[in-house]
């Protein structure tokens, strides 16, 4: 048997047509989302509200469905001023001169590097893990 291959437009007009005539993908609240959080969802568009119950969530409105997200990352919050993800505000207290090394409290493959008292959030490489002992990343 010869296989067959679509062109571009006709694999896109196919895809498209499964997602119209596919309501189920789009139809109803997501699982978790409040009454509240559907009701502030606009008819058509799309917006994002803030999870009131976690600084990590997020609503996802589009055509007025909620979709519950969460923002990757161990120090990642939702921001909705700018309606995006973004790192949460580093509170490491680094020694007001010099360098040192701090370990993040959470996450053993980060650590903070402090230089004259501002942090800078650093990630150890793949398969590495700060070790607060000898303040370098090492294989754990």
């Amino acid at each position: 048997m010869k296989a067959r291959f679509l062109s571009l437009p006709t694999a896109l007009a196919l895809a498209t047509s499964a997602l119209l005539f596919c309501p189920a993908a789009y139809a109803g609240e997501a699982p978790g989302a409040p009454a509240d959080i559907s009701a502030q969802c606009p008819e058509s568009g799309a917006i994002m509200i803030a999870d009131p119950d976690n600084e990590r969530g997020y609503y996802q409105c589009v055509d007025g469905t909620a979709h519950k997200k969460v923002c990757l990352g161990p120090d990642s919050i939702f921001e909705p001023g700018t309606q995006a993800c973004k790192d949460a505000p580093i509170t490491v207290q680094c020694p007001e001169t010099g360098a040192s090394k701090i370990a993040h409290p959470d996450d053993r493959h980060m650590y903070y590097e402090c230089f004259d008292g501002t942090a800078y959030k650093r990630t150890c490489p793949q398969q590495l893990a700060f070790d607060p002992e000898t303040r370098t990343c090492e294989f754990g």
